[in-house]
């Protein structure tokens, strides 16, 4: 509607592309409105950063991160940008500029906790011992940590999915199967991302539950779909089913650049 009072409007286009690719998975109309947003306003720094998400989703790392310096540079202290513009920069592979993000996000909120990016971060960099480290600390059950506001419930569950893929990327491929296999015990898959299930079952070697978890994401507007290309589902996802042609010819029909 506000395209419709005024076709200038730019933040409007960068809301339509925004509604465009991460709830209607229509990736090259979200991209034409994005276009659009950025000829009438190429510094408007909300909608750089929800240019800069589109593009991580769209395998645009290089845009990616221009859009979130340009974001920061034009409105440094918007709380969106603040908190979501790190992960692009990580995604992107600028990582001087992700540490530096998350050391100003922690200086001007004291409350944020940077633990579990760094949990990406330290895997991004091969650096696992230190990854899994930090994930024990979260997520734990058997630890206290004051700082972790999850229960006893969710924590064993995320600990189990996120060890499960730490173990996978270091070689103990037979540790990290039975870690999947004690995620499905206690998780209860009618509340998780079907995205996130599919790489349990990629653990597994279970392709065929893989994929019809990721045709079931797709198919019911879960939003995680548009990560399948990032550092952290993307990541596993494309190692796991690397060999897997149906997921080759997902990615390609729903529109993401493999």
């Amino acid at each position: 509607k506000s395209i419709e009072l005024d076709p200038t409007h730019a933040f409007g286009y960068y809301v339509l592309g925004h509604i465009l690719y991460e709830h209607e998975f229509e990736f090259q109309k979200g991209y034409e409105a994005f276009q659009k947003a950025l000829d009438l306003n190429p510094e408007h720094g909300l909608g750089l950063l929800t240019y800069a998400f589109f593009a991580t989703a769209t395998g645009r790392d290089r845009e990616a991160g221009e859009a979130a310096s340009r974001a920061i540079k034009a409105d440094p202290f918007n709380s969106l940008v603040l908190y979501r513009a790190h992960p692009v920069f990580l995604n992107a592979g600028r990582y001087e500029d992700f540490l530096s993000e998350m050391d100003r996000k922690k200086r001007l909120r004291p409350d944020f906790d940077p633990r579990r990016m760094m949990v990406t971060y330290h895997r991004t960099k091969g650096e696992y011992e230190k990854a899994l480290k930090l994930w024990q600390i979260l997520y734990d059950p058997e630890r206290k940590d004051k700082r972790n506001m999850y229960s006893n419930e969710t924590r064993q569950a995320h600990y189990l999915r996120g060890l499960a893929r730490l173990k996978w990327s270091i070689g103990e491929v037979d540790e990290a199967r039975n870690l999947a296999e004690q995620w499905l015990e206690v998780e209860d898959l009618e509340n998780v991302s079907l995205v996130s299930a599919a790489v349990v079952f990629a653990i597994l070697r279970d392709n065929d539950r893989a994929m019809e978890c990721l045709e079931k994401a797709y198919a019911e507007g879960d939003i995680l779909v548009v990560r399948i290309q990032d550092h952290v589902m993307g990541w596993f996802l494309g190692n796991l089913l690397a060999d897997e042609p149906r997921y080759h010819a997902f990615v390609e029909r729903i529109g993401l650049q493999n």
